[in-house]
């Protein structure tokens, strides 16, 4: 028997003549309106020329982009990113601490400009030169939506072993763990010191509501870390109008424990008064 190569680039019998059914003419034409669908949807994709302030501009394939950029406001301290694109979904825009994305909870988005950082900053281990195609993730991770939240991680780590790539995929995904996690190590270490002195400054504000006495006195003023002076709050909860409180009921109890509750409950915004 003869055989015909298709349009399709296979191998095929020839047509007899046979009768077409109504149920593959109409699952023909569902395909052939998905593809022009398909194709009208890739014609809108839209690819970012890089700049000197650009991080990352790149394409998943299909109609997911991402492209990163320094925003106007970004510092070397405090690195800021813009962030946009398409999804499947529609068109994301938002602006992105760099220092605030977590590898263990990040988008792709975000990852795409935590890497295009660390590429400007010197930050890629020097044994990335000798992978092909070194990139924000190891081959056969699947992103999904580029603006969904994972776990990239444990993601990059079970890479690292995996027998369903190359040897040198298994080899970038090593040195993308390694790049990831002294990201994670440098951030923890930037934080330590603020983090310090939140808990000391705990532990005076805590020791100041031990020694207010029923006379009303005030204690000895206290100090954040940095040198500058605790204020009370103007609608706060004054050591003066605390005594005269307990002086007046003839408890010394209420003195103390009103004083330290209103001082504990406005320990949150210990870290930004460090910070400022």
């Amino acid at each position: 028997m003869s055989l015909n190569v298709s349009s399709w680039g296979g191998l095929r019998p020839p047509v007899t003549g046979m009768p077409v059914s109504k149920n593959s003419t109409a699952s023909f034409s569902r395909l052939l309106s998905n593809t022009r669908q398909d194709c009208k949807r890739a014609s809108t994709t839209v690819l970012y020329l890089r700049t000197e302030n650009t991080l990352y501009s790149g394409s998943l394939g299909g109609t997911q982009t991402v492209y990163a950029e320094y925003a106007p406001e970004s510092t070397e301290e405090d690195p800021v990113a813009r962030i946009k694109g398409n999804t499947n979904d529609g068109e994301f825009d938002f602006i992105c601490h760099i220092n605030d994305i977590d590898p263990a909870k990040a988008s792709y988005a975000e990852m795409c400009a935590l890497f295009g950082h660390l590429q400007k900053t010197g930050k890629i281990p020097p044994e990335a030169s000798s992978c092909a195609g070194f990139n924000v993730l190891p081959c056969g991770i699947n992103t999904g939506n580029v603006t969904q939240r994972m776990n990239y991680m444990t993601a990059i780590s079970r890479m690292t072993t995996s027998q369903m790539f190359s040897e040198s995929n298994r080899t970038a995904a090593k040195i993308l763990l390694k790049m990831y996690q002294g990201f994670i190590d440098r951030k923890k270490d930037r934080m330590a010191p603020l983090n310090a002195g939140a808990s000391g400054f705990a532990a005076q504000m805590s020791q100041m509501a031990d020694t207010v006495t029923i006379s009303g006195q005030a204690p000895q003023e206290a100090r954040i870390p940095g040198g500058r002076p605790w204020r009370y709050p103007a609608c706060g909860f004054h050591p003066n109008q605390a005594g005269k409180a307990a002086k007046n009921r003839g408890s010394r109890r209420l003195c103390r424990d009103g004083l330290r509750g209103d001082l504990l409950c406005r320990l949150g915004s210990v870290s930004e008064g460090v910070r400022r």
